[in-house]
């Protein structure tokens, strides 16, 4: 199986996902903006986000997208496909 990588502009990530998120929640597909770091927690706060600037791009630029043992095959190519659509629409 072929693997592809998608590259979109990452100093508009935000509002991509929310684009890409519109465009699944239409057909039905559920996904969601993945945690918040872990230094957005009050307790952690007073580490700040310099030092994690890698959590927080992944933040930004991440979706979680339907992921289970009992999805079929069909239902990982739905949303690959809805996924491909999604991403040609930004």
């Amino acid at each position: 199986m072929r693997s592809r990588k998608i590259c979109l502009d990452e100093s508009n990530m935000s509002s991509i996902g929310e684009m890409i998120q519109n465009v699944l929640k239409a057909r039905g597909i559920p996904s969601r903006r993945v945690f918040v770091p872990v230094t957005e927690f009050p307790h952690c706060k007073p580490r700040g986000k310099g030092s994690f600037r890698n959590s927080y791009k992944i933040y930004e630029g991440s979706l979680c997208l339907p992921c289970s043992t009992l999805n079929s095959r069909e239902d990982i190519y739905r949303v690959c496909a809805a996924l491909k659509d999604a991403v040609r629409k930004t």
